[in-house]
């Protein structure tokens, strides 16, 4: 067997990604021309293969199997159809149980997010930006303070709030302006809510330290006292430690200083990003002009699968066991105190072997869900990466109706990773990081953009490339936990990604997308956070 004009070592193997010609859009190779028929010869009638028959009675739908012709308008079985129906409904039902389900968990994350006194992601994001702003051009940081007091006012801790903003009114505007504030905040002058939880004595001795600091210019922390700060006010309470330090001592320039590279690899990125999305519009027009002049082709072909039913069981029973196993691993979790996320990692793409144990032979399994090499590794990647940048425009309008809804609506499109990144437990980072740049693209793409695509793509006489990419953008986003708010932008994205898998046939492309978009979040993140 040959690997681009390699020979295998083993050459009994079969292929995990088989590389595959290019046969154009509707394209069926035959391995011999036809032979007239006879006046004399009765054609043979052509037997439609069943549920019934073994692997290799199979007649394969691949290009250039000889006998794709053959299973084209196979007729359905009532046994088959009503395998469809059943999995149809699972699919049905669980999309909503998902839904209804992550939304109870949002929830419940908001209770233990109330109950959180630590800073959220949005203050820490305004807090370093705004320190770094600050040291780059002094006095010009204003509207960051402006930004932090809304925060002050929504937060389930407005007290507490409060108290940080001293912290930053100092940093930003001076000793003075931080005395002024931290006064109107102990004489009970600012209007704020009662916090969500009673600041225990321990918590209320941490935070008179930064009355001490603001109030009394000869006062540092000793060490105990600066790892108490940093516990409960994280950021802030790093800023505030040093305060009464000399500029030159590390303690003092440590978090100033991450806060200015953290500005400068933020404005980096958002450069990197701008000039992405100008690359993409470009890329957008020249693809619409090569599929306008035939010079680029449709790879993935309509018609027959090699079985009508399993590729949709396959998705009814990942989201199943998505239910299943977050419900176990969530009680686990409860009885035990350890994170099962791992594990729940690790077991759900199990459910990709569902074809393979239904019979479905080998390479028809490799072509049907999009598993092997097109045009060779490096082109997929290539064509991955390209393709993303021509999505970018598509994706940033998913965003901005995305945004408009939760600025009428009031609510927000955030993801839990974003409060579960902000533990900085290294473990806990690392696993999100495989979670989102690994798992998601590998999995997640298996299932929505080989199978559940692959399965929709099956009806002819209908565009449905365009309802099977709306039906699996729609599903994908809403089993995700940006909740109905984010919709519009996840199904944004996955068009994109059913786009390059409806192009290029293979699904390495979407893969690559995939990752890459997460990555990029990732890397936004990241820096925010930590740099």
């Amino acid at each position: 067997m040959a690997y681009d004009g390699e020979v295998s070592p083993y050459p009994n193997e079969p292929d995990p990604w088989p590389q595959q010609p290019d046969h154009g859009y509707d394209a069926v190779p035959s391995p011999s021309p036809p032979q007239p028929a006879s006046r004399d010869t009765v054609p043979e009638p052509i037997e439609y293969p069943t549920e019934f028959q073994s692997p290799d009675q199979w007649a394969p739908a691949y290009p250039g199997s000889g006998a794709a012709d053959a299973v084209r308008d196979r007729p359905l079985s009532h046994l088959t159809a009503g395998r469809i129906v059943v999995a149809w409904l699972v699919i049905v039902f669980c999309t909503v149980a998902l839904f209804f389900l992550q939304a109870l968990g949002m929830k419940e994350m908001a209770k233990e997010a109330k109950a959180d006194s630590r800073p959220g992601m949005q203050a820490l994001y305004l807090g370093r930006v705004g320190v770094g702003f600050h040291n780059i051009a002094p006095g010009q940081s204003g509207q960051f303070l402006d930004e932090y007091n809304k925060i002050v006012n929504a937060s389930t801790h407005p007290r507490l709030a409060e108290l940080r903003g001293v912290v930053l009114t100092g940093e930003l505007q001076g000793r003075d302006a931080a005395q002024d504030r931290l006064a109107l905040l102990l004489s009970g002058a600012t209007p704020l809510l009662e916090d969500a939880t009673q600041p225990t004595a321990e918590d209320q001795r941490v935070d008179g330290l930064i009355e001490r600091i603001y109030t009394d210019q000869s006062f540092v922390p000793n060490a105990d006292q600066r790892e108490q700060l940093i516990s409960r006010h994280g950021y802030f309470g790093e800023i505030a430690a040093g305060y009464n330090l000399p500029q030159s001592d590390p303690l003092h320039k440590g978090p100033r200083r991450s806060a200015t590279i953290m500005i400068v690899g933020l404005g980096t990125m958002v450069g990197v990003v701008g000039l992405a999305f100008l690359t993409g519009i470009v890329l957008l027009v020249v693809l619409a002009i090569l599929f306008g002049t035939g010079s680029q082709k449709i790879a993935m072909r309509d018609g027959p699968a090699g079985h009508p039913a399993v590729y949709l069981e396959l998705v009814a029973l990942f989201l199943v066991g998505f239910i299943v196993l977050q419900l176990v691993f969530g009680v686990l979790s409860e009885l035990t105190g350890l994170d099962w996320t791992l594990g729940f990692l690790l077991l759900s793409p199990v459910v990709l072997l569902w074809p393979r144990l239904a019979g479905v032979p080998w390479k028809q399994y490799c072509h049907d869900m999009g598993f092997h090499r097109g045009k060779g590794w490096i082109n997929e990647i290539g064509s991955g990466i390209g393709g993303y940048l021509a999505g970018l425009p598509v994706i940033a309008v998913g965003f901005g109706m995305t945004f408009l809804l939760g600025l009428f609506s009031g609510d927000s499109a955030d993801h839990p990773m974003q409060r579960e990144i902000t533990d900085g437990r290294l473990f806990n980072i690392l696993l999100l990081i495989a979670a989102a740049v690994v798992w998601a693209p590998l999995v997640e793409e298996a299932v929505f953009r080989s199978a559940f695509y692959r399965h929709l793509r099956q009806w002819r006489g209908v565009p449905s490339w365009l309802i099977a990419t709306v039906v699996t953008s729609f599903i994908f986003a809403a089993i995700h936990p940006q909740g109905w708010i984010g919709i519009p932008v996840l199904m944004s994205i996955a068009f994109v990604l059913a786009a390059l898998r409806e192009w290029r046939g293979s699904i390495i492309p979407s893969i690559t997308a995939h990752a890459l978009h997460n990555g990029t979040l990732m890397v936004l993140m990241l820096i925010i956070l930590y740099v």
